[in-house]
């Protein structure tokens, strides 16, 4: 890699305060499942959570560790302009920085962020608690959805009693969630993967329940009759979260960095009015052959989408690409349009 493309990306990923910091963040364990076509594809050095379940007097203990990028890339600083202009097209971040500064992978400590969630015998939430951690993954702990079914169809496997128990907490809130949606039968998921999609949901809802009970206002989204998901800053009863996705969606990025300046008693990084400048480029972004929905100020509003892009745009498109030293391949698009990050200036 050049010496210019290398100076794209300052070092403020290795203050020396850094270190320090780290070293007051408690250790915490866990372990990641992966599906075998992200393994087959190299995709695996962007890992960034990792789940633990621990049986307890009362129930389980239901830990999510998701890697803190907030210590890693700077608000309003070139990765944190380039993940923004990235969209769900592209890499958020350059896969060099993702593999040293990013993934949880095997020898290496990384700061994280841990929600553990208290179940009952009934499998219901009690208590949460979002903290900050660290994580050193252990190579053994590094699984497939396949190595997971492996491991429970062998009682002699070091780890069948821990991912017995983690299927047996999963398939239960699954249940739960079933009876009161309309899921697909349980048997159509691999038990490693309905671990990991159950494990986020619980931790996303804890999260979100704590940005409802200190009041906070985040990136959270929701969806009315079947449609895309629409973005907005403010909460309502019922509307999601994203905060364990931050090297894939931005918008889990920008809910880490509020929910950690909340932890360390620092002021919120982001104003009422970047939160809804952020949400209105989301939903922009949010297209579908139709129509799209924008959420600015609490309206919505539908806008008519072109099916086709005219060759005049192409060639604008192109060039823009090719200015901006991007790849020149093109997928199918409905509306031409880069992705500019708002003024991020200091709060």
């Amino acid at each position: 890699m050049s010496a210019e493309r290398r100076s794209q990306f300052p070092p403020e990923k290795t203050q020396p305060s850094r270190k320090e910091s780290l070293k007051e963040r408690p250790f915490v364990q866990g372990v990641t499942v992966d599906s075998e076509s992200t393994h087959a594809h190299g995709a695996t050095r962007k890992r960034d959570d990792a789940f633990w379940v621990a049986k307890t007097d009362t129930g389980y203990t239901v830990n999510v560790t998701v890697t803190d990028l907030s210590d890693v890339v700077a608000k309003n600083s070139p990765l944190d302009k380039r993940a923004f202009r990235a969209g769900r097209s592209r890499p958020m971040f350059p896969d060099e920085v993702v593999d040293k500064d990013m993934t949880l992978k095997s020898g290496q400590v990384r700061p994280t962020v841990s929600i553990a969630v208290e179940l009952n015998n009934d499998f219901v939430p009690v208590t949460s608690e979002v903290k900050l951690t660290r994580l050193q993954l252990e190579r053994a702990n590094k699984l497939t959805h396949r190595d997971v079914s492996k491991i429970l169809e062998n009682p002699h496997h070091s780890m069948f009693d821990f991912f017995s128990d983690a299927d047996h907490v999963a398939k239960n809130l699954r249940e739960r969630r079933q009876a009161t949606s309309s899921l697909g039968p349980i048997s159509e998921y691999q038990s490693g993967s309905m671990m990991v999609e159950e494990f986020i949901l619980l931790a996303n809802k804890a999260v979100v329940n704590e940005f409802a009970a200190h009041n906070m206002h985040g990136i959270f989204t929701f969806k009315k009759d079947g449609q895309s998901p629409v973005y907005t800053p403010l909460f309502q009863e019922g509307y999601r979260i994203k905060a364990t996705a931050p090297m894939r969606k931005y918008e889990a990025l920008i809910n880490q960095r509020i929910l950690v300046a909340k932890m360390k008693g620092e002021a919120p990084p982001y104003t009422m009015q970047q939160l809804n400048d952020i949400c209105r480029v989301l939903n922009e972004n949010t297209l579908s052959a139709e129509k799209m929905r924008i959420v600015y100020e609490g309206e919505r509003i539908p806008v008519q989408i072109p099916k086709k892009v005219t060759e005049k745009a192409k060639l604008e498109e192109q060039r823009r690409r090719k200015n901006a030293g991007e790849p020149p391949e093109m997928r199918t698009i409905f509306r031409i349009r880069r992705n500019v990050l708002p003024n991020m200036g200091e709060v």
